[in-house]
């Protein structure tokens, strides 16, 4: 497993940060789940999952920086990351050791991550609703966007087309999918669903044509399974950690 950068609480007291922004972040960012060894949040969209190498200049919120706040200054670590732009589940160790046992299970596919998209674009022929479609690609990362080289990694994500749906102030039906990456490159469900027709809805890096009246782009995780895993109980971990979907976030934000 490739070495982590150490997000401590160091970070966290040289950022030039008001206490009125810090209550503020920490009150917005939701602990879907907390244990002994690992907590689950909630990011928004907007925010970062660790800090940019721009540290001190950055004002955007960042999802490290705000759990150490919460946690009085106890240092976390991320178990795996989220796009600025992407909305959902992330998980967190808050010891050394359980970041390394998860980044194993993540290596072995044990655990299992779930997003829904919502996208333009019409339906490839043969596609059929509710069938799993198993999408690789060698994906390398250029400055903004990933891309398909040669000498790129080996991306494998399990995509299900599950039906139409229609939004208001969008003339065109979209697709509803269910992703499932079986890797952890950068970009790599965004640049599976551009490059077979389907930019995800607000994904202007990626070129979707329309606005996602949420926030961010209609991309979002939902849920982590834990169930392939037999020791989870020892680590604290239930069989599942799950949260609505875009049309419940949709309808949290239009309410609030």
């Amino acid at each position: 497993m490739a070495k982590q950068r150490d997000y401590s609480v160091a970070y966290t007291k040289s950022h030039h940060f008001g206490q009125e922004d810090i209550m503020q972040n920490i009150l917005e960012l939701q602990v879907v789940f907390e244990g002994e060894f690992f907590l689950a949040v909630d990011k928004p969209a907007g925010w970062l999952s660790v800090p940019s190498r721009y540290e001190q200049e950055d004002q955007r919120p960042c999802v490290g920086r705000i759990l150490e706040e919460r946690l009085h200054g106890n240092r976390i670590w991320p178990v795996h990351r989220l796009d600025q732009e992407v909305t959902g589940l992330m998980l967190w160790a808050k010891t050394s050791d359980a970041q390394r046992v998860a980044g194993e299970w993540f290596e072995k596919r044990l655990i299992l991550k779930t997003y829904e998209a919502w996208t333009e674009g019409v339906p490839g022929e043969g596609w059929k609703q509710g069938e799993e479609m198993l999408w690789e690609s060698r994906l390398a990362r250029g400055k903004k966007r990933a891309y398909e080289a040669k000498f790129g990694k080996n991306g494998a994500t399990v995509a299900v087309w599950e039906n139409f749906l229609r939004l208001e102030g969008i003339d065109q039906d979209l697709l509803k999918w269910k992703m499932r990456p079986l890797t952890g490159r950068p970009h790599q469900i965004r640049f599976e669903l551009m490059k077979h027709g389907c930019p995800v809805l607000g994904d202007k890096l990626y070129g979707a044509k329309q606005v996602f009246s949420g926030s961010g782009i209609a991309l979002r995780a939902f849920s982590l399974d834990f169930k392939n895993i037999k020791d989870r109980s020892s680590w604290g971990l239930p069989e599942m950690i799950k949260i609505g979907g875009l049309s419940g976030f949709l309808y949290k934000k239009g309410d609030s």
